[in-house]
């Protein structure tokens, strides 16, 4: 597909200032909320909340770098930056679909806490694994029992991964819109990975035609990303409140 056939088919316009101006634009609008909704009022007790808050928080985070890398910039004088923002979107897109996951179930606290003891249990079982000495593995075990069978890491809680996310997302929806994001991910993630297309992804930039094509990927897998952000700030925010009609009009003009 050549680059013209990608913008038009992703309906986009491909001036990076105009694009990161308004991605800077987004996240500034986010940051306001998460501090308006969420901090202020103490809005992350839960552990439902907590999860989707920290979610959020650090997409806000990636958005914000992306966009100062993309306004200040000129990816066309500095092609070899396009694989900085690759990888930085590629984590953006894993965590869109972390929040799929964990919306899907908003509606069954029982399930729901199930899945975020699933995601956050990830840190306790490789943090385990390092740990050199028994008597700080003891630790461990003692301030997280819940977590542990003895003294081996409980087989209860099966282990995740963004391919296993989007395979037990149940709501059709929400499927549709991680599978988009899992695709984006997947071809982000070569970039990553050293393999044998990592010498073309590399210099691929460097053809205009292809820096096109880069540019054109990275407003699609932001876009994505903020699809997931708008769904899940409705925890705290009503889509009918005039303050997130303005963040679905901010992530519009991304893909306008």
């Amino acid at each position: 597909m050549d680059s013209q056939n990608l913008s038009d088919e992703i309906g986009i316009e491909l001036d990076a200032q105009i694009k990161g101006n308004q991605l800077s634009a987004y996240t500034k609008h986010l940051s306001k909320l998460i501090e308006l909704y969420i901090l202020e009022p103490e809005r992350y007790e839960i552990d439902f909340e907590r999860i989707c808050y920290t979610v959020i928080h650090k997409l806000c985070s990636l958005l914000d770098t992306s966009s100062y890398l993309i306004i200040n910039t000129n990816i066309e004088a500095k092609p070899h930056f396009i694989d900085g923002i690759f990888l930085i979107l590629r984590t953006c897109l894993s965590d869109a679909i972390c929040l799929y996951f964990i919306v899907d179930k908003h509606d069954n606290p029982q399930l729901s806490q199930k899945r975020i003891e699933r995601i956050m249990a990830d840190h306790i079982r490789y943090v385990y694994l390092d740990t050199e000495t028994e008597n700080d593995k003891k630790i461990i075990r003692d301030k997280f029992p819940q977590w542990f069978d003895g003294n081996n890491f409980t087989k209860k809680i099966n282990k995740l991964s963004t391919h296993i996310m989007v395979k037990e997302i149940e709501n059709l929806n929400l499927q549709h819109e991680a599978k988009k994001a899992f695709k984006m991910y997947n071809e982000f993630s070569k970039s990553e990975h050293n393999g044998l297309f990592s010498f073309d992804i590399l210099h691929g930039h460097f053809d205009e035609k292809r820096n096109m094509i880069d540019k054109a990927k990275i407003y699609h897998a932001i876009f994505r990303t903020v699809i997931s952000i708008n769904l899940a700030m409705e925890i705290w925010i009503d889509n009918q409140d005039n303050k997130h009609k303005e963040l679905i009009r901010l992530s519009k003009l991304l893909m306008s």
